[in-house]
């Protein structure tokens, strides 16, 4: 048979037996790449070229017809191959598709139905909390943690952190090409590190000897750009597989949009209760916070009191009418970013309407909003502002401080006296009338 068709058995992979291969893996590797009808399709020409060939042999009929169903035969048995060496890499290896249904189908379901009906409804921490959860119980992890860029898109920040090594990621800040979330920042695949190595030559002074594995994936806009990553670490020694690789990356493709929606709720949320010039919270946020409040001083009573102070500028239209409205809104910053620097922690200083300013004051007696509101007034007396190139002027407010329970038992018996206090303030003063003893009258 050899003597017949040297060449052609020596070209044909299919034929070559295991003991004549010199690399069994690379036949393996071409026979998987190559798609199974390519290999039928070949197989076919092949076949129809031995037989042109072996018929036109000058060599007797019976020997071509042997020779030829010998061929024949062999070319049936590398079609059975391919087949069966298909079946067998699949079953070896498993398919993305086998991974996803037994593994992401059953243990990620109630992330599949929650991310459906809550996907624009779930705060960033809402939905890494749900996520991270999920996704320890299906990789072998102690610890998730989401790297998010910032504006410079130049570094990466840990946004959010869940497991055993929360202390090693608290506050970490790190340049959008190094350690292991930054390599996979710059890529677009998983990648696995076994003993941490990547992050420990980038934070040299944290001990991290407890982790000895880590697999980071990129977190992708519509599959384009990468804002993101989110990574895994493990105590156990090569706890990841590329198995592991691939569930992790199809679960990331699967969030990546989940994490989007609750960013832009988050950003949409606060600027729906932020005041776009200020920066300070609105209205809208104020009435949420001094019900709160409200709501804790009349739990506690006596150890929660509770003040409001209602602010305005004196001559604020007189602003607006000699230097324009340009100079009126700088006047307005000016404002809130001192009462936002001379308020306690717990303070909660909001924009409501012009130049009108509310600011809530848990804890705070009567006495104590007096002694803030002192603070204030000595601040704005010695800060001068900026009105026009060398010129600058002292900014004077108006005050009216109201108490709940003393002025009032609800938000808005307490607003509406804060505010008649500060109008009161506003008024220019009464006339003083002098009487003298009836002699000296004329």
């Amino acid at each position: 048979m050899g003597l017949l068709f040297p060449h052609l058995t020596c070209r044909l992979p299919l034929f070559v037996t295991r003991s004549r291969m010199r690399n069994k893996k690379a036949v393996t590797i071409l026979l998987d790449v190559i798609p199974t009808s390519v290999q039928f399709i070949a197989i076919v020409v092949f076949a129809l070229i031995g037989i042109f060939v072996f018929f036109n042999l000058p060599v007797a009929f019976g020997l071509k017809a042997v020779t030829v169903s010998v061929f024949l035969i062999l070319c049936l048995a590398a079609s059975i191959y391919v087949l069966t060496r298909r079946k067998q890499s699949a079953f070896e290896h498993g398919s993305d598709s086998s991974i996803l249904s037994s593994t992401v189908e059953e243990k990620l379901q109630a992330f599949d139905d929650t991310s459906t009906f809550f996907s624009s409804s779930l705060k960033p921490k809402e939905s890494f909390s749900l996520v991270a959860n999920r996704i320890l119980e299906v990789l072998p992890a102690d610890t998730c943690v989401l790297y998010v860029e910032d504006e410079t898109k130049t570094n990466l920040r840990v946004s959010y952190v869940i497991g055993e090594h929360i202390g090693h990621f608290v506050d970490v800040v790190i340049a959008c090409n190094k350690g292991l979330a930054g390599k996979a920042y710059l890529g677009r695949s998983p990648i696995i590190d076994h003993g941490a190595v990547f992050d420990k030559q980038v934070f040299p002074d944290k001990d991290l000897s407890d982790i000895r594995s880590a697999m980071a994936v990129p977190l992708a806009r519509n599959g384009l750009s990468n804002y993101g990553v989110i990574a895994l670490y493990s105590s156990k020694a090569k706890a990841f597989t590329q198995d592991s690789a691939k569930l992790f990356d199809a679960i990331a493709s699967r969030i990546s949009q989940l994490f989007l929606s609750s960013f832009a709720l988050e950003r949409n949320l606060a600027s729906a209760n932020m005041d776009s010039l200020t920066k300070l919270p609105n209205e809208r946020a104020f009435f949420v916070v001094i019900e709160n409040r409200i709501a804790e001083s009349i739990r506690y009573k006596e150890r929660r009191p509770l003040s409001v102070l209602s602010i305005d500028i004196a001559g604020f239209s007189q602003i607006n009418d000699e230097y324009g409205f340009a100079t009126g809104d700088r006047a307005l910053v000016f404002v809130a970013n001192r009462l936002r620097q001379l308020l306690r922690r717990m303070d909660f200083v909001a924009r409501i309407v012009a130049d009108e300013f509310f600011i809530v004051l848990p804890t705070a007696t009567a006495e104590t909003a007096e002694e803030i509101k002192g603070r204030i007034v000595d601040v704005f007396e010695l800060d001068a502002f900026d009105v026009a190139p060398k010129r600058t002027m002292k900014i004077k407010l108006n005050y009216g401080i109201a108490t709940l329970f003393k002025d009032g038992n609800n938000s808005g018996e307490i607003m509406k006296t804060a505010n008649e206090r500060r109008l009161r303030a506003k008024l220019p003063p009464k006339p003083v009338v002098v009487e003298f003893p009836r002699p000296y009258a004329n």
